[in-house]
């Protein structure tokens, strides 16, 4: 893993979105937590590649293996509910932004209406 990758980044991204924190469970890095930009997720917009890396990378190969396997050995249940929790989180943090991006689009489209208002007032006046 090149230094690069590794930095307790930025919590904003190039976007002006907050990163999402979330946490791997890859063989090659289990409970690593990551930021990534919540565009990346988003439907019908140009994705957003950029990530960093929140933890340093185990360099202990056994103890990423002894991880990985003892998240594997979560009884199933407590496996799909932390399962089911990440994805939520993920969700979540997806719809905030969906959100986010309504409202601005809310607002734009009160300030039209303002404005077409504000001519029709003015014409009806002129006669």
């Amino acid at each position: 893993m090149s230094s690069s990758s590794y930095a307790f980044g930025p919590t904003e991204c190039k976007c002006g979105l907050s990163l999402m924190t979330l946490t791997s469970w890859t063989r090659d890095n289990p409970a690593r937590r990551f930021g990534v930009c919540p565009n990346k997720y988003k439907k019908g917009i140009k994705h957003c590649k950029r990530w960093y890396w929140n933890d340093p990378e185990l360099e202990n190969k056994w103890y990423r293996t002894q991880l990985y396997e003892m998240h594997l050995l979560l009884n199933p249940s407590q496996r799909e509910e932390l399962e089911n929790e990440l994805t939520s989180r993920e969700e979540l943090a997806v719809l905030q932004v969906e959100f986010a991006d309504m409202e601005g689009q809310m607002q734009q489209l009160m300030e039209e209406l303002k404005k077409s208002q504000k001519m029709l007032s003015f014409g009806s006046q002129l006669r």
